[in-house]
Parts: structure tokens; sequence; C-alpha cells
């Protein structure tokens, strides 16, 4: 699960290592419905989890794991009635490991408890048979029109890891 918060479809073709990940994986668009108006990254993270519209205060990527039960609390008497951690405790109970590239890609697979079976800061150290396994690269995430193709290039350059998920 590669979450790159702000990437266009039509940032794809100026990016030949992504169009090539792309031509030989399961890809799959997901645009992040939440419950604001307008979808900031914390929420989007969020909403990956609960496979539902979620909530969240944060402006950025980081979500503070300490407040996990608060961020529950709140999304399951929202409006939707979220359960954030869903998608990592449906994999776990499937037997799947839920493994994250840094701490920031946590959220899209933490269980209910918030909690992923494996933090590593290697993507290829992730990448192990019956694991599911979450990356974070927040390089796009509000890149302003000035250093779009900057960001961009960047984020093609290499595989996002724990570095590229930076609080922006």
């Amino acid at each position: 699960l590669m979450a790159i918060p702000g990437l266009l479809w039509s940032d794809v073709p100026a990016m030949p290592t992504l169009a090539g990940l792309a031509s030989r994986s399961s890809v799959g668009e997901l645009s992040v419905k939440t419950r604001g108006g307008v979808t900031r990254c914390a929420a989007g993270l969020l909403a990956v989890s609960a496979g539902n519209r979620t909530q969240s205060p944060l402006q950025t990527c980081a979500i503070d794991p300490s407040l996990w039960s608060e961020y529950a609390q709140n999304n399951r008497t929202s409006r939707y009635a979220a359960h954030i951690g869903i998608l990592g405790s449906t994999l776990q109970a499937a037997g799947f490991t839920t493994v994250a590239v840094g701490q920031r890609a946590v959220p899209m697979l933490a269980n209910t408890a918030g909690a992923v079976s494996r933090t590593t800061s290697n993507l290829q150290a992730a990448m192990v048979p019956g694991s599911v396994v979450a990356v974070l690269d927040t390089r796009m995430y509000r890149a302003r029109h000035a250093f779009r193709l900057v960001a961009r290039g960047a984020v093609d350059a290499r595989p996002a890891g724990p570095a590229d998920a930076v609080d922006v």
C-alpha cells in the first residue's frame, strides 16, 4: 500500500519509475473522502484504515500514536461511525503480517488498538511473503506549482522511506 498524498494521475507520465511500478503491479486509485470539506493527510490515512469517511483535527500527516484511542472514539461517534483500524485488524485476523515502513505509515495498517505487526525503516526488509506493507511518501503533499516538478522527480528517483514521510 503506497500512499503519496498530493499525487495526481497527470504526474505519473512524467515519473518513469512510478509508471513502471504501476505497469507491473496491482494498482487501484483511492480518492479519499473525509468528513471535512477538504481532505487533509491525517484524515485520509485514517480513512484508509477505516474504509469510511473519517475526521481528524490535524493539518499534517503526523498522527500521534498515543492519541489513537481518542481518534478512534471521535470517529466511532461521528456521523459516519468510522472504525479506524478495521483494515489492519481484518488483515491480521486473516493471518497477514502488517508492516509499516516508518512510523508515519503505521495508521494505514494499524489494527483497532493502533498497532501494526512490525515497523521497519527499510522497504526491502518489509517485503516478506505473507506481509501487507504500507509506505507513506509526503514529498508531493502541499507542493506548490514551482516545486511540483522537483517533488515529482524526488518521489520518482527512489522508493519512499521513513525520511520521506516528513511532517509537512
